[in-house]
């Protein structure tokens, strides 16, 4: 054998080896390829993480290209190109979730549920819509009638035959005949009965009746509403938001289930950010604030039953409200919220008092809570003296608690979780691309966030309702002090002047 054949079969692997390292070696330039393709076409990482990205790869590829000189530098390009493929690989599933769940929240076909209920007096002997087939119905009126026709298509189907409907009432007079027994059983949105616990002689709907029967209805949300708010965002003006002022209207509902489903905003808070002060101001209104709605035409409501109409509906009614521009929005189920918090290892929140709730016991300063104690304190409000007001600054504790815990490193160690959590409990009118920026922007500049609180106050008393005409509700009439204070305050955020604590 001459000595350059025994050169070659030193220095060169032969065979199946060989074939092996290529195929590895394509593998590599794959997968780096398609990270690459993903990474520039996700707008997840800063520019100058982009361009690192993109080096470090090329730099990986020519390095497991050229260290083949010899036996032992094969074997290591080979473990070197398994570990840059598996890595290549973690980070297209990762980009790739975190894609998917952008896409989830901020999809703006949202695909809402409304529960449409069968209900029967406590006593009666029908537990079923099959045995209440040959019953009188009653259907209660509210904002979709549609969905009552689809609900009663079904149970037709469903029992067989067509139901006897003898008429169609104001939802309080439908429940009026059920228990002056003219009907034998009521059709109602699952969302009004839940508003029957704040309406005077109606409390103790649940103690009187039983649900037999429940149809899902789903359908595509109409994200505008014919009002003169909806003319007035058309003439919205176009903001960047890593430079410009904006609000963003939060709101929570209460409920188990999708955020989809059709609910009260039980949370109602504006945050109000601006890039260049890098303060963040949270505004809280009670969920009882006796207000006009958008769609009111001047007649009073509480701001909670906004939310039956839809999101556009809340946050046009507190645009009116404070007299501002609210150009996004976020819906939050506040009982997945815990999930959110449970994915981050918990969050450090701040309480004024000692109280407790459910089993839970809060001392007055910084409390270590996970996602289930964070509920707790968020929702309890007869602790307190001042109630749902107090209430309202505990949300947005909680809030500023977990605007705090997101800016951590240790972000990271549940990210897989993190993104099932927001994906299921949250929807917003954040397109993908700005969320993108604002993360980028945030990264890049490693800010930390001044975040001021702030709470309107009011005063309780009984009033007729928008929602609920002729009957009467505790609602919270509004100091108007702390709503001018308000305004003031999202003013100078607009203007770039930092809010003194």
């Amino acid at each position: 054998m001459s000595r350059r054949t025994e050169e070659v079969t030193k220095y060169v692997p032969m065979g199946r080896a060989k074939g092996v390292l290529y195929s590895l070696f394509g593998i590599q330039i794959i997968t780096a390829v398609v990270l690459l393709v993903i990474l520039l076409t996700s707008i997840i990482l800063p520019g100058k993480y982009m361009v690192a990205a993109v080096v470090a790869e090329i730099i990986l590829v020519l390095f497991t290209c050229f260290i083949r000189k010899n036996r032992i530098l094969c074997v290591i390009s080979g473990i070197l190109s398994v570990i840059i493929i598996a890595v290549n690989c973690m980070g297209i599933y990762y980009i790739y979730r975190t894609n998917n769940t952008l896409e989830k929240i901020t999809n703006q076909n949202v695909e809402l549920t409304n529960t449409v209920d069968v209900y029967v007096l406590k006593e009666d002997k029908a537990n079923t819509i099959e045995e209440a087939a040959d019953y009188s119905y009653v259907v209660a009126k509210g904002q979709d009638s549609e969905d009552h026709i689809k609900a009663i298509k079904y149970i037709n189907k469903k029992v067989g035959k067509t139901i006897d409907i003898i008429d169609y009432l104001e939802f309080t007079e439908a429940i009026d005949s059920l228990f002056n027994n003219e009907c034998k059983a009521i059709i109602i949105d699952r969302a009004y009965v839940e508003i029957l616990d704040g309406i005077e002689g109606y409390k103790e709907f649940d103690k009187k009746t039983k649900c037999i029967y429940s149809y899902d209805v789903k359908y595509e949300e109409t994200t505008e509403v014919e009002t003169t708010a909806k003319v007035e965002n058309k003439k919205k003006k176009i903001i960047d938001i890593t430079k410009d002022n904006f609000n963003v209207y939060i709101s929570g509902i209460d409920v188990e289930g999708s955020v989809s489903t059709k609910s009260r905003s039980d949370v109602n808070i504006i945050a109000s950010i601006n890039p260049k002060t890098h303060q963040i101001l949270l505004l809280s209104t009670p969920r009882d604030y006796y207000v006009p709605l958008s769609i009111s035409g001047g007649s009073c409501d509480k701001l909670t039953h906004a939310g039956l109409y839809g999101v556009d509906v809340s946050r046009q009614t507190l645009e009116m409200l404070y007299e501002t521009e609210i150009q996004y929005s976020i819906r939050m189920n506040f009982t997945g919220f815990r999930n959110i918090i449970n994915a981050l290892g918990g969050v450090d929140v701040y309480s004024e008092y000692n109280f407790s709730s459910k089993g839970h016991y809060y001392k007055k300063g910084y409390n270590s809570l996970d996602g289930e104690a964070a509920l707790w304190f968020a929702r309890e409000r007869h602790a307190f003296s001042n109630g749902d007001n107090q209430r309202g600054k505990n949300q947005m504790e909680v809030i500023k608690a977990v605007f705090k815990k997101v800016q951590s490193p240790t972000i990271l160690n549940n990210y897989n979780s993190l993104l099932d959590s927001v994906a299921d409990c949250m929807e917003t009118s954040f397109t993908s691309e700005e969320i993108s920026k604002f993360v980028n922007f945030q990264t890049e500049n490693n800010i930390e966030w001044d975040v001021v609180n702030y709470s309107v106050t009011g005063f309780g008393s009984s009033q007729t309702t928008f929602t609920v005409p002729g009957k009467r509700a505790y609602v919270m009439s509004p100091d108007i002090n702390t709503v001018s204070e308000a305004k003031k305050m999202l003013n100078d955020m607009l203007s770039d002047k930092k809010i003194e604590k």
